[in-house]
């Protein structure tokens, strides 16, 4: 997918997703950000005071072809929409990074066509 506003990013081990993570584990540890807030029971956002960023914790078949409703106890992916806005982008990444180190798995952005 394409956007000029927009980056759309996913944390994974690879793209076959043949790694999961607890998702319950994986919520306490992310409800410890201080720039994000959870809304729903696999969902998160930015706070008001940091740029925009929505992360979904999924347990997906496919990289390619997943649904918001690909929720479960494990997580094997979690997709990013956020601001393309560089200097914005610069702090989101930092929590990508530390999430992602967290889980010992990769940042992988979308192709943009």
């Amino acid at each position: 997918m394409w956007s000029n506003q927009y980056n759309y990013l996913n944390i994974c081990k690879d793209n076959s997703l043949s790694e999961y993570y607890s998702t319950s584990e994986l919520v306490c540890f992310i409800s410890e950000i201080s720039e994000l807030e959870q809304y729903g029971n696999f969902n998160f956002k930015n706070k008001s005071t940091f740029p925009f960023m929505q992360l979904q914790l999924l347990n997906a078949k496919n990289i390619d072809s997943w649904s918001e409703k690909d929720t479960g106890s494990k997580t094997n992916l979690i997709t990013i929409t956020c601001t393309k806005e560089k200097d914005d982008f610069e702090k989101i990444e930092k929590i990508l990074i530390q999430i992602a180190l967290f889980l010992k798995w990769n940042i992988i952005k979308e192709k943009n066509e």
